[in-house]
């Protein structure tokens, strides 16, 4: 008897699985967006009259049943339930569950880089702290400091909670490189460490989010303070000060993040967080742009971006704020101490340059979350207006190649005939590979180069300059090169050398195609390392 009854149960519970679902995927109507999954669902599909949409139909309706099934939210949520209370393990591919309530996004390769997976060589992390020099350089002309805020994943400052099995295998992250780069070389120092900061005060207070990919207010409030230190050294007059405890007041209340939510459980994770009140604001409502500050945007997508405005007016100094998402924990604090903050979210330094110059705020901090680092992208514009200006600024000739050339002094070449002319110096070249080598031998070391190449080319082709380092020993190495493309007939090419010590050997390759090349001079010369 008892087996009969267990047998009509479960016969029922599995018939209640089969027929629930599709009979409320029959009754019940059509949602656009899974709350569970935080995507937009698959439509019904077209009936097409043609053998190939009628052979498509299945697949197509598979899918568009398979997200709109009865119960299917309350299901994928009871099942990454389980997965995480259960098996503890996260159900998303992109989330690690840690200890203690603590959870990590892996997701944009965040997971590589805290491997160490993702470094730069010496050419690479050189050519990107010249990204920031250039913008440092190019607001500097027009009276505007500049201030690069790097902000560390919070999978590096609060790695002590990561399973044990991950935590072994960490490496040297990007950002630590980047910040020991800005350290020991003069290119470009104008940048906050917020990593050695927050690995001192981690243990004082939360800075990051236990179930976010963000920082807590108090983190936010941290690296702000960090940041007023630069003001103070930059603006004596302006008497700058720091968010100070008397300021605000903290409530502590319910959380649950992004990561909650890429688990689909944000209501069964969640954490007890602070939040900063400032108790007597001066500052108000974010307000928008003047329409002719907008009009300073080229791109209609930027305007759309809804850059917008706030501040105090007791304040002295103006900022603005070009920032990702961890720019917008920092807003209550650059409110109070700002005359106006504007706040670009999201828009690329090459389309702000018209609204800074004509705003010429006192400053722009320049904050990304290190994840985002990597994909910020120099400005060729601004990159050559800034060689223009060093390079006539400099009158440290290095190393001068032309008619003067001493042809018998050129101890290497390859498939390259050289005479001077009285326009410069003819290179007859009679392979694709022609190249000659001139010693280099600066009289200091650690100067950085500009160089200026003026040469007339029988073909379109690719101009090609390699160089040695002091530790190369003479030997020169492929990826320690510079290309240029040029164009048949004249061209002016103006360079970096991208690595900071240049020492030994100048290889110049004229193109990749035979003829004669006319190189009119050839002008390596020292720029200033440091703002002036």
């Amino acid at each position: 008897m008892g087996n009969r009854i267990y047998s009509a149960v479960l016969s029922t519970l599995f018939l209640l699985v089969l027929i629930v679902p599709l009979g409320l995927f029959l009754v019940s109507p059509r949602k656009e967006i899974s709350t569970a999954e935080k995507r937009k669902l698959a439509t019904f599909p077209k009936v097409k009259g043609n053998l190939q949409g009628m052979l498509a139909f299945p697949k197509q309706f598979d899918i568009f049943y398979q997200d709109h099934f009865g119960l299917r939210d309350s299901l994928i949520r009871a099942s990454n339930a389980i997965s995480l209370n259960v098996l503890h393990l996260s159900p998303s591919p992109v989330v690690i569950k840690g200890k203690e309530g603590w959870f990590f996004y892996t997701g944009e390769s965040v997971i590589d880089d805290y491997y160490g997976q993702r470094q730069a060589d010496a050419i690479s992390m050189d050519e990107y702290l010249a990204l920031f020099a250039d913008r440092r350089d190019w607001l500097s002309r027009i009276g505007v400091r500049y201030l690069f805020i790097p902000v560390p994943n919070k999978i590096t400052v609060y790695d002590a909670y990561l399973p044990n099995r991950i935590q072994r295998s960490r490496g040297l992250s990007f950002y630590e490189e980047f910040i020991a780069a800005a350290n020991k070389e003069v290119t470009f120092h104008d940048t906050v460490n917020l990593y050695a900061l927050f690995k001192r005060h981690k243990e004082e207070r939360q800075l990051y989010f236990k179930t976010d990919t963000h920082w807590t207010n108090e983190g936010a409030m941290l690296a702000f303070n960090q940041m007023i230190a630069y003001c103070k050294q930059w603006f004596p007059e302006a008497q700058m000060r720091a968010i100070s405890k008397d300021e605000f007041s903290i409530d502590n209340v319910p959380f649950s993040g992004d990561l909650a939510r890429l688990m689909h459980l944000e209501k069964e994770v969640g954490e007890t967080v602070p939040v900063v009140h400032i108790k007597q604001p001066c500052a108000g409502t974010d307000q928008p742009l003047s329409a002719q500050e907008l009009a300073l945007l080229p791109d209609r997508k930027a305007a759309a971006k809804a850059p917008s405005t706030n501040g105090c007016p007791q304040q002295k100094l103006t900022a603005l704020v070009i920032h990702d998402s961890f720019g917008n924990g920092l807003r209550r604090y650059f409110n109070e101490r700002f005359k106006r903050v504007i706040y670009s979210p999201n828009v690329p330094f090459d389309q702000l340059k018209q609204l800074i110059s004509h705003v010429k705020p006192d400053i722009v901090f320049d904050v990304w979350v290190a994840r985002n680092m990597q994909r910020i992208a120099p400005d060729p514009q601004l990159t050559a207006a800034v060689l223009e200006a060093q390079y006539a600024a400099s009158d440290k000739v290095r190393l001068r190649v032309d008619n003067s050339l001493d042809i018998n002094s050129v101890s290497l070449r390859h498939d390259l005939r050289l005479q001077p002319s009285t326009d410069g110096l003819l290179l007859q070249a009679t392979s694709s590979d022609p190249y000659f080598v001139v010693p280099f031998t600066p009289p200091a070391d650690g100067e950085r180069y500009l160089v200026e190449v003026n040469v007339d080319a029988p073909q379109d082709t690719d101009f090609a300059l390699y160089f040695t380092t002091a530790d190369d020993q003479g030997t020169i190495r492929p990826q320690h090169r510079v290309e240029q493309n040029v164009r048949k007939g004249a061209n002016r090419l103006l360079f970096r050398l991208p690595h900071p010590h240049v020492k030994g050997l100048i290889r110049i390759d004229p193109g990749t195609t035979t003829g004669t090349y006319l190189l009119r001079s050839l002008t390596i010369k020292a720029v200033p390392t440091t703002k002036q």
